[in-house]
């Protein structure tokens, strides 16, 4: 076993960090034994390599753009020791830091705000890991459209929930960029003024997230949860006399309030 995944990471390794000057690739031995990790990082090693070589091309021109700055600094300790756990065992020198992220990444799930920007773009997420889902955002938003398309997106509902939450009126054509920053200088001021004011809002969307997680509506064999229906089921619940505070201890008594309102949310 230790020979096979000799033989990849040989293979995968030295073609990276030494330029593949010729048209090889890095390949997986065929053989039942192969291990998971391998399989993952056969499967990635063609966007890798298209990546690590741009990026050094970047480099030997002195203008890197497509990759952070520390790419190239040297691979930390702590990395060589992940890459180890994984059981993956490399030979022919060491990967550079930014190498050696993207190797690990592929076994980490990806960001949240990178996962909204493929989800905008109508990219599938099927089979995508941390590094991949950064590199397909690094693609896009290199395209200057698709930036001025992201950046120009309109408010989430959440976000025009904190105009109604506040009594402000929601502009029109509101964009995510603006909103993020009227949020931002609201805070500021309810901080200051308003403390409490702030904390049920922070309550209100902190139970909004929880119960429209995807493995919190599986357990409770429930659908997407709308804005609105959530909204509605706060406002009853405090006209029963119960605090938003209060039901963010007791996430249950929304399910049930949601579930009162609108039976066909559970699944059947």
């Amino acid at each position: 076993m230790e020979i096979v995944v000799g033989l990849l990471v040989v293979a995968f390794i030295l073609y990276f960090l030494f330029g593949g000057s010729g048209k090889k690739k890095p390949t997986v031995a065929k053989t039942a034994s192969i291990s998971k990790e391998e399989r993952i990082l056969n499967a990635n090693s063609p966007w890798m390599e298209e990546r690590w070589a741009h990026a050094r091309k970047e480099r030997d021109a002195g203008e890197v753009k497509s990759v952070p700055q520390w790419f190239f600094d040297e691979v930390t300790e702590r990395q060589m020791q992940r890459i180890q756990e994984m059981g993956l065992k490399i030979s022919g020198g060491r990967p550079t830091k930014g190498e050696a992220s993207d190797i690990i990444g592929l076994f980490e799930p990806a960001e949240d705000e990178n996962i909204e920007i493929l989800k905008f773009f109508k990219i599938s997420l099927k089979g995508m890991n941390q590094s991949k889902v950064r590199y397909e955002v690094g693609e896009l938003l290199q395209d200057p459209e698709k930036l001025e398309s992201w950046k120009n997106r309109p408010a989430s509902a959440m976000q025009k929930e904190f105009y109604r939450f506040f009594g402000v009126k929601v502009p029109q054509g509101l964009t995510h960029e603006i909103a993020s920053k009227d949020i931002i200088e609201y805070r500021k001021k309810l901080d200051e003024e308003d403390e409490t004011r702030m904390e049920e809002w922070d309550a209100f969307e902190d139970i909004y997230d929880e119960i429209n997680d995807p493995d919190f509506r599986e357990d409770y064999g429930l659908k997407s949860i709308s804005i609105s229906l959530y909204r509605s089921a706060i406002d009853k619940l405090k006209n029963e006399g119960k605090t938003i505070t209060e039901l963010s201890d007791d996430p249950d008594v929304v399910i049930d309030k949601l579930i009162e309102i609108k039976p066909e949310i559970q699944k059947a």
